[in-house]
């Protein structure tokens, strides 16, 4: 997974946009891969968008994602980004949104440890006979086996250590990867201590020079439709999503590279 590599547009945002399409056109084969209640909600819901729609939103959701990414300068302010946003643009954000949080209550788009939660008390409740004749979807998420946060760190030590990166304990169920031999060193910043969400992550480039920095970035955040929050994480597809998020934090390390040319993007090489 290499979704920047080949950045297309004049500016960010117009990077973001073709990055949006491109997934919508190949089914979302990277945003479905994602383990997580954000990447399944969106996916949901942009599915079933006219194609009119849909590019009013791609292109809403880009310019919501290039915040992160842009010079702060009076063309390109941090906080007037969405404030330009047009009429149709924000009907189309606010119509997103409305679907998002509607769809919490549906139990296919709820986070593992709350569904696992509610199964086992409401398998503490009844004698084995009444649990077993329970609907088959109550008895498969029983069966689901959720990763462990030592088992995800224990993968990281791995993949993010073959790709350079050193761990840190910083407490709180929090830990801080670097690599500092880049011309930009990047961090990632790894929350394990979440009451619903099993990992949280967040990548963070600075120039050596003490330049321009980026700070917590995600690709759902870069794609403007979440916050890089993974809460669906079973134990035997554990190795697959943190090879992902391997992938991911490699992705958004080369973002000086990729978004060399684009005339707004913050960092430079």
């Amino acid at each position: 997974m290499r979704m920047f590599l080949d950045a297309k547009g004049h500016t960010v945002a117009e990077v973001l946009t073709f990055a949006l399409q491109t997934e919508r056109d190949a089914r979302f084969r990277t945003i479905a891969r994602l383990p997580s209640t954000e990447a399944k909600r969106f996916i949901r819901y942009a599915s079933k968008l006219t194609d009119s729609s849909w590019q009013i939103l791609s292109r809403t959701l880009a310019k919501r994602g290039s915040r992160l990414l842009v010079k702060s300068d009076e063309k390109f302010s941090y906080t007037q980004i969405e404030a330009a946003f047009t009429d149709a643009e924000r009907h189309e954000l606010g119509a997103w949104h409305k679907a998002a949080l509607t769809a919490g209550g549906d139990v296919g788009l709820m986070p593992l440890r709350l569904m696992k939660m509610a199964v086992g008390a409401d398998k503490s409740a009844r004698s084995p006979a009444q649990f077993a004749g329970l609907p088959e979807p109550i008895h498969k998420i029983d069966e689901v086996q959720s990763a462990k946060a030592g088992t995800l760190r224990k993968l990281l030590k791995t993949i993010l250590g073959g790709l350079g990166f050193e761990p840190r304990n910083v407490g709180g169920g929090n830990w801080v990867w670097s690599r500092s031999d880049d011309a930009f060193p990047c961090n990632v910043s790894l929350d394990f201590g979440a009451r619903t969400d099993q990992l949280r992550y967040h990548v963070h480039l600075a120039s050596k020079d003490g330049g321009p920095k980026l700070g917590r970035l995600s690709l759902e955040g870069m794609l403007g439709f979440g916050n890089g929050h993974w809460n669906v994480i079973v134990e035997h597809q554990a190795e697959a999503s943190v090879r992902l998020l391997g992938d991911i934090v490699e992705d958004i390390a080369g973002l000086p590279r990729s978004f060399r040319d684009i005339a707004d993007f913050r960092l430079h090489p």
